[in-house]
């Protein structure tokens, strides 16, 4: 995930709207479920409900996309956590992911924190969700806490081939500004620059939505045709319009500990922490 609250203490710029949460939101409502804000006929593609005691092995994959099977896995963007399938938990009717302090090497360095990585589709191995056009959401709740330094979640889409950029974040999420939920676009820049996690703004929408209340919301992205808009507890926040994606996007949920300046962590930063999601699905 290109994490673009990082640049918030770049970039400067940022939009900002204050949400509470609607009545009705808080209480979920499983039968016959609908996108939250958009009407219509929609048929649900995709419905993650995380009950019993794992993850459904048919919808996810404990791993990066890049990672293959082997349950540990890291990111090369500003991530020091190494990804284990073992800080993912399901129960109570909801999906845990955990960050804590450790000592391990994962995939060649070593590293002292852990993370959680959720992917529809590993690269290789049969593609869980594929999915072009719809509206995608979950009901997430990020830690409910003051500002600390080094966390960061995110709900977010990308290619289900190896191709990169594009990216679609639904929901970003860093510890030192714990209230401002991100909702990101990025596409591939000029030649030469690859991606876009150095927020030049002519290769990336980015809007931040500023949220009166901690715990559980719902996020949500309708995609369509040279179109996304972004959603928070059934209210569109942002609208992008530009070199808007047309090819397949997984589903990607990651909670992990930040080493960029922007947001690094430290000593002091309380460890596990953890992330709760209640469900993600995708209507078409």
């Amino acid at each position: 995930m290109i994490r673009g609250i990082t640049c918030l203490a770049i970039a400067g710029a940022a939009v900002l709207a204050s949400l509470a949460l609607p009545p009705g939101v808080e209480a979920r409502n499983a039968s016959q479920p609908n996108p939250h804000g958009v009407k219509g006929h929609w048929k649900l593609t995709f419905d993650s409900e995380f009950g019993g005691s794992k993850v459904d092995a048919n919808q996810w994959y404990l791993s990066c996309p890049w990672g293959g099977s082997q349950g540990r896995c890291r990111s090369g963007d500003g991530s020091v956590s190494c990804f284990d399938a073992r800080d993912v938990a399901v129960g109570g009717g909801h999906l845990t992911m955990t960050v804590k302090r450790t000592s391990v090497k994962c995939v060649g360095r070593k590293l002292a924190y852990d993370g959680a990585f959720l992917s529809t589709d590993v690269w290789g191995l049969p593609t869980h969700l594929s999915w072009k056009y719809g509206f995608a959401e979950a009901r997430i709740q990020y830690p409910n806490a003051a500002p600390l330094h080094g966390l960061w979640g995110g709900f977010w889409a990308a290619p289900t081939s190896e191709r990169f950029p594009p990216e679609l974040d639904i929901s970003e999420w860093q510890s030192n500004h714990p209230r401002a939920i991100g909702t990101f676009f990025h596409w591939r820049c000029n030649p030469g620059v690859n991606v876009c996690g150095v927020c030049k703004p002519k290769c990336q929408f980015q809007q931040y939505t500023n949220l009166r209340s901690p715990g559980w919301h719902v996020y949500g992205a309708y995609w369509r045709q040279g179109r996304i808009t972004w959603y928070i507890d059934g209210r569109a926040v942002g609208t992008a319009t530009y070199r808007v994606a047309d090819i397949p996007l997984d589903l990607r949920l990651t909670f992990e500990v930040n080493g960029r300046p922007a947001n690094p962590v430290r000593s002091s930063t309380p460890l596990p922490q953890r992330m709760l999601v209640d469900y993600v699905r995708v209507w078409q």
